[in-house]
């Protein structure tokens, strides 16, 4: 039976793309007849044990990791991580689907190197200010080791790719299927109903925004639903009749289609070069979306039509830009239904799989260098 070995060092608990990007694609290869091993953080909750183990799958902590303060720790981490996976059987596979700096240093560490791939997910210099150097090291040593080119390194947007290929040279980048996909909502009211917000309602993801944004949005006679994936979010009474629902939901994408418009309150610093997960999911079910313009999503997702982008982060504009498209709902209804039709042929778990799988299927020297664009 083919192993893969799926690595995230990031996956801690079950929220964010750490889980449902690791637990997905274990699931598809398991589906498909493949032996899988999850390597997780030391300090992953029970319950993401739990999870995997329901699929069959093994689940495997990685070992304590040196925090990332300085360039030694760096190094010990990326050697720690190499040690751990260099004791267990090579597998036909290793994907990493948060790839970052240390995780390709810890790659280049390796006695023997196995089939690779990583989808990056941040600019280089995202995580501290030495990451652009250690990409540049990671790469330089294993293009001089690589020679069946069995490596490939994939980012989750164009623009992520055109910054961290400047710091690689000559290493060649693919453009890979995001593995986040939905049926398209087909059933849309004449105008807008239920507002939603979903998510992790941290800080950068501007959750202290809601409570405000809802209440307008009650007052304008709609319906507001807020998800929590944390399941910590409180209205504390002062928000009567909002649906609340809070922790983890196994059907994001249907919970997301009880609504009509999905709402992005993220900071724009934090999101300048980073896509929102929760906006690929409104796109992938073709749900119109409000974003705040600047971001990697907004630019990514303007041509869709299916948006409308605020400038300013307050309540009363956000709340304006879902007027706007509610003034129009029916043509951004229409937009949205496409946008979601034109996503799936490229992005969703499926696509990613079979990507994958021609990794595996193909010798290294034979593989396609990427797959077209939208």
């Amino acid at each position: 039976m083919i192993r893969i070995d799926i690595v995230d060092d990031n996956l801690n608990q079950r929220t964010g793309h750490y889980f449902d990007f690791c637990f997905a694609i274990a699931r598809e290869f398991k589906q498909a007849g493949f032996d899988v091993r999850v390597w997780v953080a030391q300090t992953a909750s029970n319950d993401i044990a739990q999870h995997f183990e329901k699929l069959g799958v093994l689940f495997c902590r990685l070992p304590s990791l040196p925090p990332l303060t300085s360039q030694r720790n760096i190094d010990d981490y990326a050697h720690c991580m190499a040690t751990a996976l260099e004791k267990t059987e090579i597998s036909q596979l290793v994907f990493f689907p948060t790839l970052r700096a240390e995780n390709l240093l810890a790659v280049s560490m390796l006695g023997t190197v196995p089939r690779i791939v990583g989808l990056v997910h941040s600019e280089p210099f995202f995580d501290h200010p030495s990451t652009a150097s250690i990409w540049r090291r990671a790469t330089t040593t294993l293009r001089a080791r690589d020679r069946e080119r069995s490596i490939t390194i994939g980012t989750i947007d164009p623009l992520i790719g055109g910054f961290l290929q400047s710091y690689l040279g000559s290493w060649s980048l693919v453009d890979m299927p995001v593995p986040i996909g939905s049926r398209s909502k087909f059933a849309y009211p004449a105008k807008p109903q239920t507002i939603g917000f979903f998510g992790y309602q941290r800080e950068e993801r501007g959750g202290h925004l809601i409570p405000e944004i809802s209440q307008l949005l009650l007052q304008a006679d709609y319906q507001v639903l807020i998800h929590d994936t944390l399941g910590r979010f409180k209205i504390d009474g002062i928000l009567p009749g909002v649906r609340l629902v809070n922790g983890f939901t196994d059907d994001l994408a249907g919970l997301m289609k009880d609504c009509d418009v999905v709402v992005c309150t993220m900071d724009r610093g934090r999101y300048l070069h980073r896509i929102s997960g929760i906006a690929c999911n409104a796109i992938a079910s073709g749900i119109p979306l409000v974003l705040p313009a600047g971001t990697l999503s907004a630019l990514r997702f303007h041509e869709f039509g299916s948006s409308i982008c605020y400038d300013n982060s307050t309540a009363k504009e956000i709340v304006q830009a879902v007027e706007g498209i509610a003034g129009d709902y029916p043509r951004y209804a229409e937009h949205a239904h496409r946008a979601a039709q034109q996503w799936g042929k490229k992005h969703g778990v499926r696509n990613l799989f079979d990507f994958l799988l021609e990794k595996i299927l193909k010798p290294a020297g034979q593989q396609s260098e990427s797959i077209p664009k939208l």
